[in-house]
């Protein structure tokens, strides 16, 4: 999988941006300092494939979900404590909250460079799934992360958030969502992306 994603990514990487909390456009900030880009939905089977197994694990439908944003962080690059929800009225109406984000992990990292997040341990290939909002679409403080400074090597990972869209007419049952959060936080689950 990161050979594909590494040769669609390199040669579009841009200074990696945030959502403006008050306008909700993108702005490049010192809280976020790595590059990325985005992979189109269903641009090839390869990534395709990437986003059925994240549907099939989250429980959410394909078409809620954003394009795969490939990151790359370079020694001393960093994303400060953040929430993958959103604060500004225009992306809540654009799409709506982030209800989930799976990152994966497409490199091991010499030094440095850890998500933090509660045990979280990332190799390479490995991927996590946390939820932004709780089953009652309240955001969920304890979502809150950091991508920690590189110290050697680089760090190269990617994210697909998934949304609970206002315009989406799929419902999915949020019993099942909020029991799929009990067994993941008591169980643990890795979703096989070597």
């Amino acid at each position: 999988m990161e050979t594909q994603v590494f040769d669609s990514a390199k040669s579009e990487l841009k200074r990696s941006a945030v959502a403006d909390n008050v306008s909700g456009k993108s702005k490049l900030s010192e809280v976020r300092t790595s590059s990325g880009m985005f992979i189109r939905k269903g641009k090839d089977p390869i990534v395709a494939g990437i986003e059925d197994k994240i549907a099939t694990w989250t429980f959410l439908p394909k078409e809620n979900g954003e394009d795969i944003q490939v990151l790359r962080y370079e020694p001393g690059q960093k994303y400060d404590p953040h929430y993958d929800y959103f604060t500004d009225k225009v992306n809540i109406a654009r799409g709506g909250h982030r209800i989930a984000t799976v990152l994966m992990y497409l490199t091991d990292v010499e030094k440095g460079g850890e998500t933090v997040f509660p045990s979280a341990e990332p190799r390479k290939g490995d991927a996590l799934l946390f939820f932004s909002l709780y089953p009652n679409a309240v955001p969920d403080p304890a979502s809150l992360h950091a991508g920690c400074p590189v110290d050697e090597g680089e760090k190269w990972s990617a994210t697909k958030s998934g949304f609970m869209s206002i315009l989406s007419t799929k419902l999915w049952d949020l019993v099942e969502i909020a029991q799929m959060r009990k067994k993941i936080a008591r169980d643990g689950l890795r979703l096989g992306m070597h």
